[in-house]
């Protein structure tokens, strides 16, 4: 029998966590909660189908309670690491922009570059609720759900909600212009970005006009964001923090949500080439 510590370990980062085991290969394309197909494990290497453990439970979500609840996998562990990572990186390069150590902002930068890079491969190449087919969707899903939000009829889905996937649209966009504006900024003194030598004067001086204008942007999507977050969480009564660190959530059982979890082999063959296309990249164009 496998003890409680490796099943609640095989149950957040996978069943194939501490075994040489691959998922079954004969799984179908199943409709998921936003309406298209999910991706299938058909042909993929890594993939696994995630389970859900019943509990018998209250569950406010909305206005509505919901007695019959699962725990799901939600996040996988790459997204996760994205997530929290790129929070530590902004808030560095913030600090290290406006306190002047600009040795440092220059370091820190690309690695956001590549961070990005790797989150716009996950999300083509990851596990179902980390790609944008899953939760960028047209303006009239995003109008269906404000319609019955007001009328209290919670969303049954998981991952990112149709207005939730605006937030990180926006801020995923906000973060790339940041840094490539970054990267042909100057401070007319001692500190030139990388790529500052490959373009015009009036183009570094546009660059650095838009990277200290975007700061101000930025903080407002961060914001938003945030406030969105507290609103969830107090008058939905809809925790979305904890699923962004533990990866499971409780929802109602008659979601049943369809998910494909994607092994971390592939996101960190992901992350080295993210990381080697930037700095090489970097060290070329530079060079």
């Amino acid at each position: 029998m496998v003890s409680t510590g490796v099943a609640r370990a095989r149950f957040l980062f996978g069943p194939g966590f501490g075994c040489g085991t691959r998922a079954s290969l004969t799984d179908t394309v199943e409709p998921s909660l936003s309406g298209r197909a999910s991706p299938t494990a058909v042909g993929v290497m890594g993939t696994r189908r995630t389970s859900a453990r019943l509990k018998t439970r209250n569950v406010v979500l909305g206005r509505t309670a919901l007695k019959d609840a699962v725990t799901v996998r939600v996040w996988d562990l790459p997204i996760r690491l994205f997530h929290w990572v790129l929070v530590a990186l902004v808030a560095a390069q913030v600090v290290t922009g406006l306190a002047g150590w600009l040795d440092w902002h220059l370091i820190l930068g690309p690695a956001v570059l590549a961070l990005m890079l790797f989150r716009l491969a996950w999300g083509l190449a990851g596990s179902t609720t980390a790609r944008f087919s899953h939760f960028v969707v047209r303006p009239a899903a995003v109008r269906a759900y404000l319609a019955n939000r007001h009328a209290g009829v919670p969303w049954p889905g998981v991952g990112h909600n149709p207005l939730g996937a605006l937030s990180v649209i926006a801020l995923l966009a906000m973060v790339a212009a940041q840094t490539v504006t970054g990267l042909f900024t100057s401070d007319d003194i001692l500190t030139d970005g990388p790529l500052v030598s490959l373009a015009s004067s009036a183009a570094v001086k546009l660059a650095t006009k838009l990277h200290h204008r975007g700061l101000l942007a930025l903080a407002m999507l961060v914001g938003l964001h945030v406030a969105a977050i507290l609103y969830y969480r107090l008058a939905d009564r809809d925790d979305l923090v904890t699923p962004m660190l533990t990866g499971v959530k409780t929802i109602p059982a008659s979601w049943r949500p369809t998910l494909v979890f994607v092994g971390t082999g592939r996101a960190v063959a992901l992350a080295v080439a993210s990381a080697a296309l930037v700095w090489g990249g970097l060290a070329w164009l530079a060079g």
